[in-house]
């Protein structure tokens, strides 16, 4: 209750900040509104009755037409092969899948200060003798929400919806799975000029294989407060604040046994001038987990640089580290990533964000119109000997505690290629190879090759 009572207090003070202007936006197109994130969508520049205009967009209905409604979908249909899944570890045979999913969605205005979003759909796997509980789903309500503005700068959000999105890599999840991260929930939000902030309480939603079936992984709340803003007196500097606080029973996700009470507090800050793009991020978790302290730490760094050349060279360094369990305290010192899949700590979830320090560098370049192709490497080493390396998920998989070898334990390289001839079309692809050093290989880590192919339509 204290914490909550805090971030109320908090956000008053968020609402009570003055509101700048907002910067002229060019013309929007068909290919600047469609999103991956499809609630983010504004289709009310869209004349209906014009013949060439996007088809089920901002069509009129309601009391006198005066409302408008916006239908669309996609379908992404995802092929991944490891081998050997695991480095080797757990003499598993090579994995070859085929992830597919379909989604549509409506967006109904109901006026000026109210607008209800519903995606739904269905999705599947091929190649997997037992599917992951993120692989299958006969129809699920993915999100539905109503938005109620509240004033030109505050809305609240009502209903299953995603909290995550911010500009924070130790919170962003990443769409790798059939299943996206969701929560019912309530979200207060305020947007004006440099600021944004959302304060927001709610339940994790996981889906079932069935039709509308919920899965049951025991319960998860999440309490939260996060602040982003810019200033005048800092131009090109972006700073972010995020307090999250999570209370699990005695479920298991992912992969972590409760009862847990864990807070995340995460400070961000990033500049944007000229060619160079630079940003650094810092975290800590505390709390409680099976009856014992909690006290665990991240980070996440970039560094990018444009290079004034023919195909539009850039250069990019991450360097990102996380804390482990260490055999030697009573602590709980693993940080619990907030979502299967995180945007920071290796490339393609091969391990789990936990004990882990990696440097990943790389090239990226336009090697045909509509084709952008990046080469990079990894070199990762142990947080701490005498803590263990998890599989993607949180499990102690890989390397057990106090595993002996010095060094790095990982070494890699990577090609990534993206091909988006048009605002409808995106296709990703990625060859991945990763060969175990140190403990990873005294203890018996094989190479790893990775190969995705991920092809997403939307309309």
């Amino acid at each position: 209750m204290q914490l909550h009572l805090s971030l109320s207090c908090v956000l008053a003070g968020v609402l009570a900040s003055a509101a700048l202007a907002q910067a002229p936006s060019t013309p929007p197109t068909a290919k600047s509104t469609l999103k991956p994130d499809r609630w983010l969508e504004d289709w009310r520049w869209v004349d209906a009755a014009d013949e060439e205009a996007p088809p089920l967009k901002n069509l009129p209905f309601g009391p006198n037409g005066t409302w408008r409604l916006t239908l669309g979908g996609e379908g992404r249909v995802r092929a991944e092969t490891r081998d050997p899944p695991e480095f080797g570890i757990g003499n598993l045979d090579a994995v070859t899948a085929v992830n597919f999913r379909g989604l549509v969605h409506a967006n109904a205005e109901l006026g000026p200060n109210l607008r209800l979003f519903v995606q739904a759909g269905s999705w599947g796997q091929q190649g997997r003798d037992v599917p992951r509980i993120f692989d299958e789903a006969e129809f699920a309500v993915q999100r539905a929400f109503a938005d109620i503005t509240l004033t030109p700068e505050t809305s609240l959000r009502l209903g299953r919806q995603d909290l995550y999105k911010s500009s924070s890599r130790l919170l962003f999840p990443v769409d790798i799975f059939n299943y996206q991260l969701v929560h019912d929930a309530a979200a207060l939000r305020y947007k004006s000029g440099p600021v944004r902030a959302q304060l927001f309480h709610g339940e994790r939603f996981l889906t079932g294989p069935g039709v509308l079936e919920p899965r049951d992984l025991g319960g998860e709340t999440v309490t939260g407060l996060f602040y982003e803003r810019t200033f005048d007196a800092l131009p090109g500097y972006d700073f972010g604040a995020f307090i999250l606080h999570q209370e699990t029973d005695i479920g298991a996700f992912p992969r972590r046994l409760g009862p847990e009470e864990r807070t995340s507090w995460i400070a961000r800050g990033a500049r944007k001038s000229g060619p160079w793009t630079v940003s650094a991020e810092a975290g800590v978790q505390t709390g409680e987990a099976r009856g014992a302290d909690i006290s665990s730490w991240a980070f996440a760094t970039e560094v990018i640089r444009k290079l004034d050349a023919p195909l539009n060279p850039a250069l990019t360094l991450r360097i990102d580290g996380a804390s482990g369990d260490d055999a030697a305290t009573p602590e709980r010192e693993t940080w619990a990533t907030l979502a299967p899949i995180m945007g920071y700590l290796g490339r393609t979830g091969d391990y789990a964000a936990t004990n882990v320090i990696g440097v990943y560098p790389d090239i990226s370049f336009d090697a045909a119109p509509d084709l952008r192709l990046s080469i990079g490497g990894e070199v990762s080493w142990r947080a701490s000997d005498t803590a263990g390396i998890g599989a993607p998920g949180g499990a102690a998989a890989y390397l057990p505690p106090g595993a002996p070898g010095d060094g790095p334990i990982l070494y890699g390289a990577i090609l990534k290629g993206r091909w988006a001839p048009s605002a409808r079309w995106d296709l990703n692809g990625e060859l991945t190879w990763l060969e175990p050093a140190g403990a990873l290989k005294d203890f018996g880590g094989e190479g790893r090759l990775n190969a995705v192919l991920s092809l997403t339509t939307r309309f």
